[in-house]
């Protein structure tokens, strides 16, 4: 019997960098950044990247404005509970 499972089902472990970063976006700290083309920064670091894995993971979302800040999804909420 071959289990199959979505990304959803998968406890991925966060980073230390990660979850610096989730928690930054719990508590409004990460900006959108115009000088650096609207890059994710955090206490003058850029944490695009990170952004971005954590977007891909559905922990955070962006709305629709391009220099929105980023904020936590259910997912991401239930991540920081734990």
């Amino acid at each position: 019997m071959i289990n199959s499972s979505s990304a959803a089902d998968v406890d991925v472990r966060l980073s230390t960098r990660e979850l610096w970063v989730l928690r930054a976006v719990a508590t409004g700290q990460v900006d959108r950044d115009p000088r650096y083309g609207g890059l994710c920064t955090l206490d003058g670091r850029s944490v695009g990247w990170t952004v971005v894995v954590l977007a891909l993971r559905g922990l955070i979302a962006f709305d629709v404005d391009a220099f929105s800040r980023p904020h936590l999804t259910r997912r991401g909420w239930s991540r920081l509970d734990v």
